[in-house]
């Protein structure tokens, strides 16, 4: 019996020097796994960053942002590798544990770990967050950069085609055939439209084609009467239908001195501030045409179409504006001293404000007519038909009224001074005693 449990006693201790054996034998071998499992992640790891890399650096144009985020993706790995694998296990064995203790040990390592790992992975995700805003703004900058280059180089190549439509269009315009030059003109038209830079050039080009092709007196015998010339008037079409003007856009007034342009049809044309010093526009046609500060000195607008035009504040002296039809103009505040209105049509116009001194509307029959507060300064109105004109506020100097016909005239607040009223028709007390009449000339039956 004793022999029997000696027995069994040394099974036992022989099955626990196996079983310690078997532990010691098994965590070679997983040292031994581990450290080839090591050695071959090493490996490949290495083999596959450096292949990346090559082909990366070969093909991608951002070879060092390819290169940044690899090196950053190899540290990010092998930090996972050794802190949640290799340091644990490391920590593990320098220790006597049981198997449950290794476990549990390892694991509040991995957990503690983790929680390490995660705030890092926090903190490179805000990091790679900042670098991306940051490349997207440098992107951006390039696009912005290759913008303005492409802009420039947008511009460059529209001067140089404008450039070349602008030396075109000058032949054009010098030669001889009537159609070519016809061309030319409405060439330079589009490119004052579409350059601002070339817009005065335009302007300047075709009035000196104007003065030159059609100056007055003229060089040459008219090859065809009662008529404008079509280039003449095609060039004078371009220029009234452009869409700035004098102080509007430009900052000199459109030179028609002394051109020859009668008969022209200047029907609603854009004149604002031209000077036509000198020019001839006789029986031409100015239906609403806007001449507003226009310069007019010894024009011609004699037998012309001015009904509705807009002549304010033009500057004239000895304009002819004689048997033209002033129908409803406005000529308020105009300057035309000197200026021939006799035998004209002037019924409706406005004077009102006007400097007209030494003006003559002898014969004239401006009916309905308004020179309220004008300058009408040894303005002569002889044999002229005033019916119903306004006078109110005017200032008459030697104004002479002489057989003319002022029934329903208004001379309220008027100043009358040596005025001349000597055979008058129509004339009544009540129209003039609310003005102030000075050493006045005037009819008997007053």
């Amino acid at each position: 019996m004793a022999s029997f449990s000696m027995r069994i006693k040394a099974s036992k201790i022989l099955l626990r020097t196996h079983v310690r054996k078997l532990k010691f034998n098994l965590v070679t071998l997983q040292g031994k796994v581990r450290l080839s499992i090591e050695t071959w992640w090493s490996k490949s790891l290495s083999r596959f960053l450096m292949v990346s890399i090559d082909r990366c650096l070969n093909r991608n144009k951002h070879k060092l942002l390819v290169l940044a985020t690899l090196a950053a993706l190899f540290v990010l790995v092998s930090f996972i590798f050794i802190f949640w694998w290799h340091i644990p296990q490391q920590e593990i064995n320098s220790a006597v544990l049981t198997p449950k203790e290794r476990l549990d040990s390892e694991n509040a390592i991995r957990t503690t770990l983790t929680q390490t790992l995660t705030t890092l992975i926090q903190a490179v995700g805000g990091a790679a967050f900042i670098a991306g805003l940051f490349f997207t703004w440098q992107n951006f900058q390039i696009a912005q950069q290759n913008l303005e280059v492409g802009q420039k180089n947008l511009r460059a190549t529209e001067e140089k085609q404008v450039t070349e439509r602008f030396g075109k269009a000058i032949e054009h315009l010098g030669h001889n055939s009537l159609t070519i030059r016809l061309g030319g003109i409405h060439a330079l038209e589009r490119i004052a439209r579409d350059s601002d830079k070339d817009y005065w050039q335009v302007m300047e080009i075709l009035t000196a084609f104007i003065r030159e092709k059609a100056p007055w007196p003229p060089q040459k015998e008219e090859a065809e009467k009662n008529k404008i010339p079509i280039d003449i008037q095609a060039a004078l079409t371009v220029l009234g239908r452009r869409g700035k003007s004098y102080k509007e856009g430009e900052d000199y007034r459109l030179d028609l001195v002394a051109t020859d342009l009668r008969w022209a049809n200047l029907t609603m044309f854009n004149l604002r501030g031209v000077n036509l010093q000198e020019a001839n526009l006789q029986a031409s046609t100015l239906i609403k045409a806007d001449l507003q500060f226009a310069v007019l000195t010894n024009s011609n607008f004699k037998n012309a179409n001015l009904i509705d035009a807009g002549l304010q504040n033009v500057i004239g002296k000895e304009t002819n504006f004689q048997g033209a039809s002033l129908l409803q103009a406005n000529l308020e505040k105009a300057n035309l001293l000197k200026a021939q209105f006799q035998d004209a049509y002037i019924s409706g116009a406005n004077f009102n404000e006007a400097n007209l001194e030494s003006a003559d509307f002898q014969g004239s029959s401006p009916v309905r007519v308004s020179f309220e507060g004008a300058l009408l300064t040894k303005t002569n109105f002889e044999d002229a038909s005033l019916e119903v004109a306004n006078f109110q506020r005017a200032k008459l100097l030697k104004t002479n009224f002489k057989n003319a016909f002022l029934a329903g005239a208004n001379f309220s607040d008027a100043i009358l001074r040596r005025v001349n009223f000597e055979g008058v028709v129509g004339l009544t007390a009540g129209q003039i005693e609310q003005a102030s009449i000075y050493d006045c000339q005037l009819p008997d039956s007053l």
